[in-house]
């Protein structure tokens, strides 16, 4: 029998592999060990479907099933509360759904006519947010790893060329299947706002060096937080726990804004 609840998320074609993708899987891991819920993928097709599913049998030790559905036919759900993880997925579908939202505020976006159904999260400078939490990596549901001897780089390439080790770069759009068993090292290359970095917390999460090269000083963001953080002990604050802010308010019905 289908949840009153869901986690929804919009596929997109152009940026099939991102960090809100994962969080959506990751929560909704965490969710179901205590409460129930759905996770639907808007608008993805069978092929990409089998795609995710591939990874997550590569990446994490727990199955999940996922519910494909076309933006056209929300409307016919019957959803008490729906938890978002980007804008993007709220502004496709809000129109559809009169249900509860929680949205996580990862991207612009304007509150100023904000509805009394939603509640948007953050913890950062950059993000229009009702309540502070920090985003988690649901790393417990992840497979321990070997040790690689190659180093995965996060950014520009061009630095890197004469490094003494193998290198695996990073591509837009991939996912590297394997690729903390290939690896011991992380090193991650700052040039621009990064509203969520994840690969430093997993760096740290599975014991390999992580590298921090700074390009561009003016923009402190998740990515300076997240691993000075790290580098001071407090990796435990980005592992999802049952207890999250956010989990809590998705399956409390009387939870308050």
């Amino acid at each position: 029998m289908p949840s009153s609840k869901a986690i929804i998320y919009y596929w997109q074609e152009n940026k099939k592999i991102n960090g809100s993708l994962f969080y959506a899987i990751e929560y909704h891991m965490m969710i179901n060990t205590i409460s129930s819920c759905d996770l639907i993928i808007v608008d993805i097709n069978n092929a990409d479907l089998n795609y995710i599913y591939s990874i997550i049998e590569e990446k994490y030790n727990t199955k999940i099933n996922i519910i494909q559905c076309k933006r056209i036919k929300l409307n016919s759900l019957t959803l008490d509360k729906i938890l978002v993880f980007d804008i993007k997925t709220f502004d496709k579908i809000k129109f559809f759904i009169k249900s509860k939202f929680l949205v996580y505020s990862n991207d612009t976006h304007d509150i100023s006519n904000q509805q009394s159904n939603i509640t948007f999260y953050g913890s950062y400078d950059y993000q229009k947010y009702d309540k502070y939490c920090i985003l988690k990596l649901g790393l417990t549901f992840q497979k321990s790893v070997s040790n690689g001897d190659k180093a995965f780089v996060s950014g520009p390439s061009q630095r890197f060329l004469n490094h003494k080790k193998a290198l695996i770069y990073k591509k837009n759009n991939t996912h590297y299947k394997n690729l903390f068993n290939e690896i011991d090292e992380v090193i991650y290359t700052h040039t621009g706002l990064d509203k969520n970095n994840r690969v430093i917390i997993e760096a740290f999460y599975h014991n390999k060096k992580c590298t921090f090269i700074e390009y561009n000083s003016q923009i402190h963001d998740s990515s300076h937080i997240r691993y000075n953080d790290c580098l001071n002990g407090e990796l435990e604050k980005y592992i999802l726990t049952s207890d999250d802010l956010l989990i809590q308010d998705f399956i409390n019905d009387n939870y308050t804004k």
